[in-house]
């Protein structure tokens, strides 16, 4: 908390602090991080993370689009959108999801190359971001 007071401009001590926190409090400290660098795919992910593990999966989501905009390639991000998606029971969009990681996958181990679109499943440009998942909790 001193590096905070110090300087509440550094990134540093809110992800810190997000990581050694209980679940329940860090989703501030990841936005708050995320204010000061929105430029960061892993926060991103991190923040999605400890909403996803909140049950709140609209917003995690969003965090995980906002990851993959930033990240196009990560597999991880798609994985993630993939446990979303199954558990607000949405099986074929997990399995569009998990393809699309799969994809990226083989290409990163030498299945393909010529980048492929950028890690994008080609259902990415056309919706509106919110996929079918409530913010509802359960």
């Amino acid at each position: 908390m001193q590096s905070i007071r110090l300087d509440p401009r550094r990134v540093t001590p809110y992800l810190t602090l997000a990581h050694v926190l209980p679940v329940g409090g860090s989703p501030a400290l990841y936005r708050r991080a995320l204010q000061l660098d929105p430029t960061q795919g892993d926060v991103y992910l991190w923040h999605g993370d400890a909403l996803h593990r909140l049950r709140y999966y609209k917003q995690a989501n969003t965090a995980y689009r906002a990851a993959l905009a930033l990240r196009p390639g990560s597999t991880r991000a798609y994985l993630a959108l993939a446990e979303v998606r199954l558990e607000v029971r949405k099986p074929d969009d997990a399995y569009r999801m998990a393809e699309a990681a799969s994809q990226l996958q083989q290409h990163s181990y030498g299945g393909g190359s010529g980048g492929g679109g950028g890690g994008k499943d080609g259902d990415e440009d056309e919706d509106d971001g919110d996929d079918g998942v409530t913010s509802e909790r359960v």
